[in-house]
Order: C-alpha cells, then structure tokens, then sequence
C-alpha cells in the first residue's frame, strides 16, 4: 500500500504559496524591466526620423539593420527594423554625419524660405488681381439664379434650396465673380492659405459694394 503524505498545516501552506506568487511577481517584475530596458536600447525607423534621420541617411550610415521583427499591423510586410542605440550615437558622431546633417538643416531652411516666399508670391498675386463682378442681376434673377445652381458650390443633390443672405452671397460669388478662377490658382495646399482668405475677402467686398443694399432690403437684416 502507498503511504500517504502527511497534511501539510493550513499555515504552511498558505505560505507556500504566498511565497510562490511573490516569486512569479519578482520574476515577472525583473522581465519587464529587462524588458524596458532592452527596448530602451533600441530605436526604430519612425523614431530614428523624429531624431532627424531620413531614409538615405540610414541607409548610409547605419546598413541594415540590427534586428527585424514582425509588424502585427502588416503581417506580410516587411516588419519592424531596429538599430543598437549605441550604434546610432556613434553614427551621429561621426563626422560624415555632421556633415550630411548641416546639409540636410540648410536644405530644409531653404525648403522652408521657398515656402514662404512662394506663400507671399501668392498672396501678392491675388491683392494684385483684378476681382470683377456682374452687376447686372435683379433680386428675382439672383433668386433663379441660386436655384439652379444652388449657389453655384456643390456636387450631386444638395436638397432644397435655402434662399437666405447667406446662400444670395454664394451664389454671386461663385457666379457672378471670377472667384472660382482665381480660386483655382490658389488651391495648392498650405501655400494657398493666407492667399484664399485676401481673395475671399476681396471678393465679399466688392459682393457688399455691389449688391449690399439690395440684398439687405429682400432679407431685412
């Protein structure tokens, strides 16, 4: 007959198996930081680019790359690159990097010059331009007018038309101005920004000028 073991005390047990978790806490304590500290020693591509790195750049002075991981967003990609931090530092320090990044800040300043000066080229432009109006319209023309056109400003079905200030003022300007020729040389993204608000401006101007007092006596505002 097999001799069983004697019961272990409730107290003794219980301490076991305290003792046990506190170990499992320590272990898994000590993975997370070796953890941390790994991935501290690391650096990827989007974070070697926040540091100012660029794609020719680590291709040229880092090679490839020390680890490659799976991308859980992208399993059929390529992955996850990482480079030793202690690789990268000594990258930045070397002097052909120096040299690559003057360049590459002088690059850039001059990138962000042109901007600027292609933004006040712009803007120049349109203060320049001459904004010219149909003033010829009657109040039930213009009310026709914004009907089939709806303002002269949407795609598809817009709904029912609203005839209010509002849609009066979109319909001469997209209408009866040269705003959506001008406009559409203005349209470039962030260069074109300063630029669309002096023409919308101008353009409202002359709208006020030329149809203000009609407009205010069909609305009564």
């Amino acid at each position: 007959m097999p001799t069983r073991k004697a019961p272990v005390p409730a107290l003794e047990y219980f301490a076991e198996r305290i003792a046990k978790a506190k170990a499992t806490a320590e272990f898994v304590e000590k993975r997370r930081i070796e953890r941390e500290a790994y991935k501290a020693s690391i650096l990827n591509v989007a974070e070697l680019k926040e540091r100012g790195w660029t794609d020719t750049a680590i291709e040229q002075f880092l090679g490839e790359a020390d680890q490659r991981v799976e991308d859980p967003h992208h399993k059929s990609g390529p992955g996850i690159r990482y480079w030793m931090k202690s690789r990268v530092l000594a990258a930045e320090t070397s002097d052909a990097y120096l040299a690559w990044e003057e360049g590459s800040n002088k690059r850039r300043e001059a990138a962000e010059k042109g901007v600027q000066t292609r933004i006040a080229n712009m803007e120049d432009r349109i203060l320049a331009a001459d904004i010219t109006i149909d003033g010829s319209y009657t109040i039930d023309a213009l009310r026709s007018l914004a009907a089939e056109t709806h303002g002269g400003n949407y795609e598809g079905d817009a709904g029912e038309l609203r005839w209010d200030y509002r849609g009066a003022v979109n319909c001469i300007r997209h209408n009866l101005t040269n705003y959506e020729r001008l406009w559409r040389f203005i349209n470039r993204g962030a260069t074109g920004g300063n630029a669309y608000l002096v023409l919308r401006g101008r353009v409202d101007d002359l709208i006020e000028q030329t149809y203000g007092a009609m407009l205010s006596e069909e609305f009564r505002r």
